[in-house]
């Protein structure tokens, strides 16, 4: 029996999603509302999803010598969506409590770190790897979030079908993989600058399976409600922070892949004049770019960047809502096909018409990838999330966002859905188990 005023939940990965919902008898031209909202933010939650995989990928693109400048608009943009959620919260609700400045400063800092580090490896090594490839590398995410949690003494808690399915999606990682691994380390192929930049990508989940951990450790430690938004504000302040104090490194890991004075370093003042100046005006103002190897596309970026930040953030706001008319395995289903349209919009998209760095938008390979993927989702998914021993004093009375038929759901959810709430990405800011 846990102690008295502590309640035993299911892993974060799992108790996120058990939201109770009142079913609706109303049925109009045969179909519940309950199924109607469920289906519709279904569509929504899928249509966000891959607006985010597009954008990220059309972003980078355009914004090639300007990465390091795109990293630090993210990260602003968040910042402002946060901070002016958490200010709606404070004059609107009660969510956010004075106890909830207690929580663990080193904490926060250690997880906007690694964030960071997942954000900066993403955005650095996307612009050279395959358009689909950003899709399926991502998922190593929860490849790397599963062994985390095997390695954290949990592994006796996941099932056969668990172990199929992370197989299986270990195998398309691998399978995608493999193409760069071999043509860095054998000798007689002239590795291609896309080949490192396909490893760091892949690589990146680590920093994001550690981030999640740490986030986890600290929200059963703290053991008291947590707003997520006020959460994620604490984190993203902390990144901006970091982001601008790393500027000068992750200017000079833009050369990625090529020689390390590929973007020389007495150049980093007058790009980061210019990355600004192309978000802002459409255009490099002081001309100091022309010296750097890659042309930028500027017009529409600070609006491209803006869209992705929206769309990263509108996920999390789908999977709440979806789960109030629907299920965890419905929530599942839409991530998935949302993999297979982002597949399917990149394969079509290309920015290097001469083929420098991905010169087949799709493989044979990447589709045996894609289809393993999707099938081991399908399976791991198919079992119900492990459970684990997630103590924590949890109020059944706390002020909701909702109004109506929703609030018994919303006031359970609330205090729930912070553990995944604020990844994404599936980049550092925004990921989540989910993705």
């Amino acid at each position: 029996m846990p102690p008295k005023g502590r309640t035993t939940f299911p892993s974060p990965r799992s108790h996120l999603y058990n939201y109770p919902a009142k079913d609706n008898e109303d049925r109009k031209c045969g179909i519940s509302r309950k199924a109607f909202l469920g289906t519709f933010f279904l569509l929504l939650l899928v249509l966000a999803l891959t607006s985010e995989r597009v954008l990220f990928k059309f972003t980078v693109d355009r914004l090639e010598p300007f990465r390091f400048v795109l990293i630090q608009e993210i990260v602003l943009f968040n910042l402002l969506v946060m901070f002016t959620i958490v200010s709606l919260k404070r004059m609107l609700t009660h969510d956010i409590t004075a106890a909830m400045h207690e929580f663990p400063r080193n904490a926060l800092i250690t997880v906007a770190a690694l964030d960071l580090v997942q954000l900066t490896a993403t955005v650095m090594s996307a612009a050279q790897t395959k358009p689909v490839m950003t899709v399926i590398l991502l998922q190593s995410i929860k490849a790397f979030s599963i062994l985390a949690s095997c390695a954290a003494g949990r592994a006796q808690k996941y099932s056969r079908g668990h172990l199929v399915g992370l197989l299986l999606v270990c195998a398309a990682m691998g399978l995608a993989v493999f193409p760069a691994a071999y043509q860095i380390v054998a000798p007689e192929v002239d590795e291609p600058p896309a080949a490192w930049n396909v490893l760091v990508y892949f690589l990146a989940g680590v920093p994001a399976a550690a981030s999640g951990l740490v986030k986890e450790r600290a929200l059963v430690k703290f053991a008291r409600p947590m707003d997520p938004y006020y959460l994620n504000l604490w984190v993203a302040l902390y990144q901006f922070l970091f982001v601008l104090l790393a500027a000068p490194l992750s200017y000079k890991f833009q050369s990625l892949g090529h020689d390390w004075e590929f973007y020389p370093q007495a150049s980093f003042a007058g790009a980061l004049n210019d990355g600004w100046a192309c978000a802002f005006w459409g255009e490099p103002r002081n001309g100091a770019s022309d010296a750097l190897p890659q042309r930028a596309q500027c017009a529409y970026s600070f609006y491209l960047a803006a869209g992705y930040v929206a769309a990263a953030v509108l996920v999390n706001v789908f999977v709440d809502r979806l789960l109030l008319y629907s299920t965890e395995r419905a929530m599942y289903r839409g991530v998935t096909a949302s993999i297979l349209v982002a597949c399917a919009a990149l394969a079509l998209y290309t920015t290097q018409s001469n083929g420098v760095y991905y010169p087949d938008s799709l493989s044979l390979l990447d589709v045996v990838s894609i289809i393993m993927l999707v099938i081991g989702l399908e399976v791991y998914h198919s079992v119900k999330e492990p459970d684990s021993d997630f103590l924590t004093q949890w109020t059944s009375g706390q002020p909701s966002l909702f109004q109506g038929e929703e609030a018994e759901s919303a006031e359970e959810g609330d205090g729930r859905r912070m553990i995944l709430g604020g990844r994404g990405d599936g980049h550092g800011l925004f990921s989540s188990n989910h993705r």
